[in-house]
């Protein structure tokens, strides 16, 4: 079965894998919350909310199996949209059957893969007849393959909260039980001359990226000695990295990542 979801940045592209996500869980006795980004009251407003996107045709889906009010909360979250595959064919997968030409799978494994197995577990869970001491969400959102802002804050917006996620994002089947977080800068350096000028600061674009990796490096230094790492990164060899990302065909060249 076939279900194509392709995140395209500002076009919208229908996503009938949302329409068979929401009927595996009605199958399963959930009730499937399918929603637009665009009728989430109060998120446009949010401070983080990243205008320019076109999410018509293109919902989330949430469900809430509540529990008998005993427990933690817990929500399992997937994205749903997948990368555009000849663009990023590292992302897909190469899957040989029955004698067959290969094909390409786009997105079986970021992370559709992830969210099937969140899928398992609410059957399951149904099937065992298992009665939850606490309340389990399951979510799936869009545009994490374009920075993931809108649709993960689109959920948590509209009441999908939980006291922890699970994530079932590919981790090479690593548990990562916490991540250092992070921040992407985009910087454009401009200018029309190549020396420096009278205040001693670079001018041209070349005297101006040197001099911005020359503090890059003074400003990871500074991190290093003032941030508070994570307990479970504290023995790690940079625990609050600061450093620029490889340049990506999506996203073009990324100046910086500060991990927050």
């Amino acid at each position: 079965m076939r279900h194509r979801s392709e995140n395209t940045l500002r076009l919208a592209r229908k996503v009938p894998v949302q329409q068979y996500v929401a009927s595996v869980l009605s199958a399963a006795g959930w009730t499937p919350d399918s929603y637009e980004l665009g009728t989430v009251p109060g998120l446009y407003a949010h401070p983080v909310y990243v205008a320019g996107r076109d999410y018509a045709g293109r919902p989330n889906i949430g469900a809430r199996r509540v529990g008998a009010g005993k427990g933690r909360s817990l929500i399992l979250s997937g994205h749903i949209d997948t990368v555009r595959g000849a663009r990023n064919p590292g992302r897909a997968t190469l899957w040989r059957s029955g004698g067959r030409q290969p094909a390409l799978r786009r997105g079986s494994n970021d992370m559709k893969a992830g969210v099937a197995m969140n899928l398992f577990v609410v059957e399951a869970l149904e099937e065992l007849k298992v009665r939850l001491a606490g309340d389990l969400i399951f979510e799936t959102v869009v545009d994490e393959e374009f920075g993931g802002v809108n649709g993960t804050l689109a959920g948590r917006v509209r009441g999908y909260i939980a006291d922890a996620a699970v994530i079932s994002e590919p981790s090479f089947l690593r548990i990562c039980a916490a991540q250092r977080g992070g921040r992407t800068a985009h910087i454009t350096f401009s200018a029309t001359g190549g020396i420096l000028n009278e205040g001693g600061y670079p001018a041209g674009v070349v005297d101006q990226l040197t001099h911005f990796l020359v503090e890059l490096r003074k400003f990871s230094d500074q991190r290093r000695r003032i941030a508070l790492p994570h307990p479970l990164y504290a023995h790690s060899a940079d625990p609050v990295p600061s450093r620029l990302p490889k340049s990506s065909p999506r996203h073009g060249a990324r100046a910086s990542r500060l991990p927050s």
